[in-house]
């Protein structure tokens, strides 16, 4: 609007600029995602002064492709605006590691001289995301004797987890062992439950590097009872493992016979006076039974071989046979057996009788009777006869008379 009426006014014009604003962006530090999530919906920045009222900025910052571990450039992208010359000043995006712990499983074995299996077992607390894989393996503490071992981590890795490693034992359990040539072995009875075997043990089941070992401990052998019998269990203790690499069962199904002893008889006979028979009396016994044994010895009879008075007159016992608890145990050598005894005269008794009397009743010898019996204690008869043979008189009290 420039004028003034004393001047002829000629214009010659220009422009007038409006220049941008000066406006850094800074792309924000520290900005991250984990392993295998979703990028923000956009990535954050600051700006050295505010827009004007009214401003703003038009597209996004974005950031270098990857999915991987790592930190990742946020570059300006398509992030402007026309009015303000724009300085960007970028940081990282960084994909951090997804947490994950690995646990060995807890009770894996194996047995004493086989094989570690191919790869240790493990669980994960969370699954791998698709695709991913875990390279390496677990391995253990060495060692193959019976006992736990660690098992560690080992080369088991995937550079995208955060992983954390929990441990456990594999343990190596004792091998079975067992016995083998051996056999009950029969035996004639002795009153005690031991028994013997026939053959000679050896291991069933060592690993190689073990073969040869010589069987170790004490074994005893017993059958059920002391008694007679046939295929009789024969109970087997005190072998031992040759280390602790190895669980021992002790042979099993061992059996024999307990065959009865033999019972030698010796018969000793008692003396007698004669009377008129040939029973005689003997007393019975054995060398032959085990002390503790309870055993009686029964007879049927024992003769003299004749009722005659003689000395070393043979005396025969038959009819022998045993009795009582142990008597199944033994088996008698003969059912009979011989002694020697003697028979002897019988006593001489004197009697005294009066060879004349007076029964006039005086009281003095009135009555016939003996007088003299030599201890006689009882009188079979006492019979006194008349001249012509007739009986008279008979008694059998010694206090009585005629």
């Amino acid at each position: 609007t420039a004028n003034n009426p004393n001047y002829t006014i000629n214009y010659i014009g220009n422009n007038f600029t409006i220049t941008k604003k000066a406006l850094t962006i800074t792309a924000t530090p520290g900005q991250t995602k984990v392993y295998g999530a979703a990028d923000p919906s956009s990535y954050a920045y600051t700006l050295s002064t505010p827009l004007l009222t009214g401003d703003v900025l038009t597209g996004a910052l974005t950031r270098v492709a990857g999915e991987t571990v790592g930190p990742y450039a946020i570059n300006r992208g398509t992030l402007t605006n026309a009015n303000y010359d724009i300085t960007y000043v970028g940081n990282n995006f960084t994909i951090t590691k997804k947490a994950l712990t690995i646990t060995a499983t807890p009770g894996q074995t194996k047995v004493y001289g086989a094989a570690d299996p191919s790869s240790y077992a493990y669980t994960l607390s969370t699954p791998l995301l698709t695709g991913d894989a875990l390279t390496g393996a677990l391995t253990r503490v060495a060692g193959e004797t019976v006992g736990p071992y660690a098992i560690n981590q080992g080369t088991l890795t995937n550079a995208n987890y955060d992983i954390t490693y929990v441990g456990n034992n594999f343990t190596i359990t004792p091998a079975a062992l067992s016995i083998t040539g051996i056999t009950g072995a029969n035996k004639i009875y002795d009153g005690t439950t031991n028994a013997t075997i026939n053959g000679t043990a050896s291991y069933v089941g060592l690993v190689p590097s073990d073969a040869g070992l010589t069987v170790a401990g004490t074994p005893s052998f017993n059958f059920n009872n002391k008694n007679v019998g046939i295929s009789k269990p024969i109970t087997v203790t005190g072998f031992a493992s040759p280390s602790a690499n190895y669980t021992l069962t002790q042979p099993t199904g061992l059996t024999g016979d307990i065959t009865p002893k033999t019972a030698i008889i010796n018969a000793v006979a008692n003396n007698k006076q004669y009377d008129g028979t040939t029973t005689a009396i003997v007393n019975l016994s054995s060398p032959s039974f085990i002390t503790s044994d309870i055993v009686t010895i029964n007879y049927g009879s024992a003769t003299f071989d004749t009722k005659e008075i003689g000395t070393n007159k043979t005396v025969t016992v038959t009819g022998i046979n045993l009795g009582s608890i142990d008597a199944p145990n033994y088996v008698l050598a003969s059912t009979i057996a011989t002694a020697l005894a003697d028979i002897t005269a019988p006593p001489v008794f004197n009697f005294e009788i009066p060879n004349a009397f007076t029964p006039n009743g005086d009281g003095l010898n009135d009555i016939l009777k003996i007088i003299g019996n030599s201890g006689v204690k009882e009188l079979k008869g006492f019979k006194i006869y008349s001249r012509s043979g007739n009986l008279v008189f008979e008694t059998r009290d010694l206090s009585v008379g005629w």
